[in-house]
Order: structure tokens, then C-alpha cells, then sequence
């Protein structure tokens, strides 16, 4: 009598499902983390602000001091 072949003798693979778990549950994760990335590139890029109005040289600003501005205006 070969017990080996017995199926009720086997001790069940719990390394097999223990990794497949892990593998599901590291897919679930990349997936998450793919779906936020392009959500906030693709928020980056829509919210892109328009020009607006700076500060020229020579003005007063509202505490009445003349201004200068930090650098060139790209507008």
C-alpha cells in the first residue's frame, strides 16, 4: 500500500495559496497606485493657471512701497 498517492494523507499547499494571495492583493495595490498617478497628472495638466497681472517696476504696491519684481514676467 503506497500512502503517497493517497489523497486523503496529502497535507494541503498552503505556500501556493499564501502567494497567490500576496499576488493578488500586490496587483490590487499597482493597480491603485497606476489609477491615482494618472489622475493627478491628468489634474496637473487641466489646472494649468492662466497669466496674471504682476507687479511692474516702479509701481507701488498696497503698502506704498516701489516694487520689484523677483523676475521677468512670462506673460
Amino acid at each position: 500500500m503506497n500512502n503517497a498517492s493517497d489523497p486523503s494523507l496529502q497535507v494541503p499547499s498552503t505556500t501556493s495559496s499564501a502567494w497567490k494571495v500576496l499576488l493578488t492583493l500586490a496587483g490590487i495595490l499597482f493597480i491603485v497606485f497606476v489609477v491615482a498617478s494618472v489622475n493627478l497628472i491628468r489634474t496637473a495638466i487641466s489646472s494649468q493657471p492662466g497669466c496674471v497681472a504682476h507687479e511692474r517696476v516702479g509701481t507701488q504696491n498696497a503698502a506704498g512701497y516701489d516694487s520689484a519684481p523677483a523676475a521677468k514676467s512670462a506673460c
